[in-house]
């Protein structure tokens, strides 16, 4: 491809003047034309599979706009010809990046989404349908069937949330968790899995995660693994001054490698660092309203943490890390996706409405005259904060 697009772009012509002609250079309606007959001929369905899209993805107008454009160019495959199913998968952000910046998408995009949200029944209903084909059983009620092969501290749907608490509602990371569960089983020469077997499988199943976190960002943020690693055996929240020494002792230390050294001197101070961890998932913020919020998508909310005061490491990094902190209830463990904006919730709505009523007492007590534009603006933003 860069070949031939090497051969199609001129020197001397601007980039608007490539773009148009490139159509016409590529011969796009010949291999059209062509594509078309030999479809025809060989009389069979073509599958078209786009995958991995986030690997080397920018949340920049480049990123975003090499992006659409593969979705573009797969939509028209699609649309072309009827003998091809071309589908293509998309993280959140990246979806929500494009539909931010594209000014087409609800006419073009939006009409071929299938947006994938899985909640405990659905993965429930995925894994007994599994078990049914690896024990080979015939029982038609899915509560029957997990209770055939789980302890009794782990019967019914409340026993399968304990399941989910451990993977913090990820389809990969259930069939994960209880595959490594059943084998841990299979080893006591029985068919029922237990607490401690989840416990165990939940370790590994966090290493795993930990290990991909240093594989994906280790070429782009090198030094991931160090900083992160820094964080283990601590508190599962922390305070942005405790987070900040951490980064900085990593940052003075004699052993690092030296394009490691290079990247860390480059952020300048570790707010910066602890904004890239923020920026990859590795922690969280706590915002004005009360709630931890994680990010997935590269970006850097200067807003929120120059207003937090606290931190929390992502609970899927808590088992590798020994991080101290007793799991998730169930409450807060559904609101956790890997692949969205997170958001905790870690305020009542009493708290919440305490808050509200004392700033309407402050607007009650406020004398305002003709020069006391700038307070009742002050507090005006701290209700849209508190509200939104």
């Amino acid at each position: 491809m860069r070949t031939i697009l090497r051969s199609t772009i001129k020197s001397n012509e601007s980039p608007e003047e490539s773009i148009s002609e490139l159509s016409s250079r590529l011969h796009i309606d010949e291999l059209t034309e062509i594509l078309t007959n030999v479809l025809r001929e060989i009389n069979k369905k073509i599958v078209v599979l786009v995958d991995r899209l986030d690997e080397g993805y920018e949340p920049d107008d480049i990123g975003v706009g090499i992006v659409d454009g593969i979705v573009y160019g797969t939509d028209d495959l699609r649309s072309r010809f009827q003998e091809i199913k071309a589908v293509l998968f998309l993280r959140d952000n990246i979806f929500r990046a494009i539909q931010q910046f594209d000014q087409d998408f609800s006419r073009n995009i939006e009409g071929s989404v299938l947006r994938l949200h899985w909640d405990p029944q659905e993965l429930f209903y995925l894994i007994c349908k599994r078990m049914r084909s690896a024990f080979n059983e015939n029982t038609e009620s899915d509560i029957k069937l997990w209770n055939q092969y789980t302890d009794a501290d782990l019967h019914g749907k409340e026993g399968f949330r304990k399941c989910l608490q451990l993977t913090l509602y990820r389809p990969r990371d259930i069939v994960a968790l209880l595959n490594n569960a059943f084998q841990s089983a299979k080893k006591r020469s029985s068919n029922e899995i237990t607490n401690d077997d989840l416990i165990a499988s939940s370790k590994y199943i966090s290493s795993v995660r930990y290990d991909d976190l240093g594989k994906e960002y280790s070429p782009v943020f090198p030094g991931i693994t160090i900083l992160t690693n820094a964080f283990t055996g601590k508190a599962s929240r922390i305070s942005v001054e405790e987070a900040r020494s951490i980064v900085s002792n990593v940052m003075n230390r004699q052993d690092l490698d030296p394009q490691a050294l290079q990247h860390l001197k480059l952020f300048g101070s570790p707010d910066e660092i602890l904004k890239a961890l923020y920026a990859v998932g590795f922690l969280g913020l706590l915002d004005p309203s009360g709630n931890f919020v994680f990010c997935h998508d590269g970006s850097k909310q200067e807003k929120f943490f120059s207003e937090a005061s606290w931190l929390l490491i992502h609970p899927c990094y808590w088992s590798a890390l020994d991080i101290k902190s007793e799991a998730l209830n169930a409450d807060d463990a559904q609101e956790i996706y890997d692949e969205y904006e997170i958001t905790i919730a870690s305020q009542s709505k009493e708290m919440r409405d305490k808050k509200i009523g004392r700033l309407i007492s402050e607007l009650q007590e406020l004398e305002l005259g003709d020069d006391d534009a700038h307070a009742f603006e002050d507090w005006c933003k701290r209700v849209l904060e508190l509200v939104f």
